[in-house]
């Protein structure tokens, strides 16, 4: 009985100690905003959640959109994420957290380059 305890125990510690490590490498690790790769990754991110976020707000509004209103949405999230992007790369290395404070910090600096964008493409969006 001593035994299962133990191996419990241990167990759980094991997984304290996985998880706990785990989350603090998480947000200790540094993003370059210059590395290309973080950067290609991040962007696509960021277009796809653009496009996800403009599609359902139409949706909400009752508003269909044809493949061209599509492709335009498309381009207007390429643009946006590329200057968000562009805009992130003026900050050193950062961690998760960080980018995320960066991002929040910047809001109406975002809505400008989005609006900006749209703008651009000639696209009537629900900023």
């Amino acid at each position: 009985m001593k035994t299962v305890l133990y191996v419990v125990a241990g167990l759980a510690l094991f997984l304290v100690l996985a998880v706990g490590g785990g989350v603090a490498w998480i947000s200790n690790v540094k993003l370059d905003p210059k590395n290309p790769n973080f950067a290609q990754k991040f962007r696509a991110t960021m277009e796809t959640n653009c496009v996800t976020w403009i599609k359902a707000s139409m949706t909400e509004k009752r508003i269909s959109m044809d493949y061209q209103q599509e492709a335009l949405v498309k381009q207007v999230c390429a643009c946006s994420s590329k200057e968000m992007m562009n805009m992130l790369a003026r900050h050193k290395e950062m961690t998760p957290l960080e980018l995320e404070k960066a991002i929040i910090n910047n809001g109406p600096e975002i809505m400008t380059i989005k609006r900006s964008c749209a703008q651009a493409y000639g696209l009537q969006v629900p900023y």
